[in-house]
């Protein structure tokens, strides 16, 4: 069974649950995992949520960039990604197009 999600859940600064149409909170253990198309991702995230800096106290974000980044993001006809985390240990993944990202703190291009 499918359910729509509302709202993604922001604290400190990450994806930390979503509220589904209708109202239940899904709270997540390790992380929030969508495939919702980056069009309909705006409408989901809130307009403003707090990080703490350096651990030390809160600072408001905005998310009014990212959503207009997100919603000029222009549409093509047809297009798949397909995210996978795999232990790769003793694979030889020479003729395949891979990305092995070691720290997400220090993100990733496409």
């Amino acid at each position: 069974k499918s359910t729509a999600v509302e709202k993604i859940l922001i604290e400190d600064g990450k994806a930390s649950g979503v509220v589904l149409k209708g109202g239940d909170v899904i709270k997540a253990n390790h992380a929030v995992v969508s495939n919702a198309p980056v069009w309909a991702l705006p409408k989901m995230l809130p307009e403003k949520y707090a990080t703490k800096f350096l651990g030390l106290f809160e600072m408001e974000q905005d998310t009014a960039g990212l959503k207009k980044k997100l919603g000029d993001t222009p549409q093509t006809d047809s297009f798949m990604h397909l995210h996978l985390g795999i232990d790769g240990t003793g694979l030889d993944l020479k003729e395949i197009h891979y990305t092995i990202i070691n720290s997400w703190e220090c993100g990733i291009d496409a």
